[in-house]
């Protein structure tokens, strides 16, 4: 890809999964190829879900409301944060769970660090493992 090329990646911010299908894509290069310039080449490449799956132990105090904030805190923060081909960093993951409502305390056994995406993929929430 050089001049005169345009790569286009979208995600769907609302959705439950942020990855668009092969039908929006195509609804999506459709509407595109109608309003470009003859001269621009369009490149619609997927975008690839990378889930972040967490581990948290010694949750205090450990209730299911505190739980479901977290997990929602979390999923905020993906929707924030998450670009493809980004980095996703360890302390907006630790900001996000300690901003949950009523919790005080935790571990955050996983991820241990950053998650870094290779061009294309996109940090996705994967879950949160109760240790």
């Amino acid at each position: 890809m050089g001049a005169g090329t345009v790569v286009v990646r979208f995600v769907r911010d609302d959705d439950e999964d942020p990855i668009p299908g092969a039908g929006e894509i195509e609804t999506v290069r459709t509407h595109i190829e109608a309003q470009r310039p003859v001269t621009a080449e369009l490149f619609m490449p997927l975008t690839v879900a990378k889930p972040v799956a967490y581990v948290i132990s010694d949750l205090q105090p450990d209730t299911a409301e505190i739980r479901a904030a977290i997990i929602a805190e979390l999923r905020d923060m993906h929707v924030r944060d998450a670009i493809p081909g980004g980095t996703l960093l360890v302390s907006h993951m630790r900001e996000a769970i300690s901003i949950a409502a009523g919790e005080n305390d935790h571990v955050l056994v996983a991820p241990a660090g950053n998650v870094t995406c290779l061009p294309g993929e996109l940090a996705t929430f994967g879950g949160v493992t109760w240790a």
